[in-house]
């Protein structure tokens, strides 16, 4: 329990520094699960996010990866 804990304290730190939020996980549920904790947990230390969440479902190519990184990514 505590290194959650201390994960906790990590990403209110990081979130009272940030003006964005980018969320990469895997569009699963346990992805899903894991990406509203964590917004929880940001938006609780910084109200003011812009949230952004990637959507991908495979990388197959280098080149992919910029496309992937920079285009695909919903409010």
């Amino acid at each position: 329990m505590q290194d959650k804990q201390a994960i906790k304290q990590t990403l209110e730190e990081e979130a009272r520094r940030c003006q964005w939020l980018v969320l990469w996980l895997d569009c699963d549920r346990e992805g899903e699960n894991i990406a509203y904790e964590v917004i929880e947990v940001c938006t609780g230390a910084n109200s003011h996010l812009n949230i952004w969440r990637a959507r991908f479902s495979a990388l197959i190519d280098r080149y992919w990866f910029l496309w992937v990184v920079l285009f695909p990514l919903v409010q």
